[in-house]
């Protein structure tokens, strides 16, 4: 995938930090999944808080059966087990993850001011473009970026055609959290 290659990682942390900090790193040995750093985001909050919550996964493009794929099936089982209503589901358009197939979707699985939206590569551009428009409890955003690097394959999503409208994010999310590998 495009988005973990050394040039897009260069380019993006630097302006996706500049309004999202980065706010917790992934310990060494869960580098590349990022496990720990994840279990960490509401695991943290009190039994009633989680007991309220949705989790929403969003998987970044190509990832089908998603259950299989990278660590949402981890984090999906996870979560149930700390009391945290979760949702995981195959994504319409898998491989193309476009904008205007997906943010309906992701409404429908309960991406409103209750929920968290757990979004990676693509589903972390996806959760971006969801709270220009719409209020989420918080998001946290892992392996995100901002431009499809002229690659053909990720414009196509529609996620990339017009500035993004940070303000709007900072101002219809609770909180955003992002994490990246280094």
């Amino acid at each position: 995938e495009h988005r973990g290659s050394e040039a897009s990682r260069s380019c993006v942390a630097p302006l996706l930090s500049a309004h999202f900090p980065i706010f917790r790193k992934a310990p060494a040995a869960a580098r590349g999944r990022g496990l720990a750093a994840l279990s960490l985001l509401c695991f943290a909050a009190p039994p009633l808080a989680r007991a309220m919550t949705t989790v929403i996964i969003v998987p970044g493009n190509g990832c089908i059966p998603v259950n299989k794929c990278n660590w949402y099936g981890w984090l999906h089982k996870e979560l149930q087990k700390k009391g945290v209503k979760s949702v995981l589901r195959d994504m319409p358009d898998p491989h193309e993850a476009k904008e205007k197939i997906w943010l309906p979707f992701m409404r429908k699985m309960g991406a409103d001011e209750h929920g968290i939206i757990v979004g990676h590569s693509s589903g972390a551009e996806a959760a971006m473009r969801l709270i220009e428009t719409d209020k989420i409890a918080g998001v946290c955003l892992v392996a995100a970026c901002h431009t499809d690097l002229g690659i053909e394959s990720e414009a196509v999503s529609g996620y990339y055609n017009r500035p993004w409208q940070w303000e709007k994010m900072k101002g219809n999310a609770g909180w955003v959290s992002q994490f990246i590998d280094e």
